[in-house]
C-alpha cells in the first residue's frame, strides 16, 4: 500500500496547515515551503535514528510553515497514538518529494496553488 493510501488523512492534515499559512500569506512561496518541509523531515530523521535534532535556520514565512506543520504533528499524534516516527517521516517526504514536481511544472507558487484545490 502506497504512503498516500495508507496515511491519507495525516498528509491531508499536513498539507492542509501549509494551506492555511498560504491563504493567510498569499505571497508565501514554493522554496519557502520546500525549506520548512525539509527542516522538519531532518528532525524526524534525527528521531528514526535517535540522534539529538540539528538547530533550526528558519525565519520568516519559512518559520511560520514550519509552526503549523509542528502543530499539525502534534494534532495528528494526539489522534492516532500508534503512528510512529517513521510513519511521520514517510509522509513528510512524500510533501517533500511534491514540492519540486509542482513547481517545475507551475511555477513559483505550483506546489501550494495545486494542494490548495484539494484541501
Amino acid at each position: 500500500m502506497k504512503v498516500q493510501e495508507k496515511f491519507e488523512n495525516e498528509l491531508k492534515a499536513l498539507e492542509s496547515s501549509i494551506v492555511d499559512v498560504f491563504r493567510a500569506e498569499p505571497n508565501l512561496l514554493d522554496s519557502q515551503v520546500a525549506r520548512a518541509v525539509e527542516s522538519m523531515v531532518n528532525i524526524f530523521k534525527s528521531k528514526v535514528k535517535g540522534k539529538p535534532a540539528q538547530k533550526l535556520s528558519l525565519d520568516g514565512l519559512d518559520l511560520r510553515v514550519f509552526s503549523a506543520l509542528d502543530a499539525a504533528i502534534n494534532e495528528i499524534l494526539s489522534f492516532n497514538l500508534e503512528l510512529s516516527n517513521n510513519d511521520l517521516l514517510e509522509c513528510l517526504k512524500v510533501i517533500e518529494k511534491s514540492i519540486p514536481k509542482w513547481t517545475k511544472q507551475l511555477g513559483r507558487q505550483g506546489y501550494l496553488n495545486f494542494v490548495s484545490q484539494y484541501v
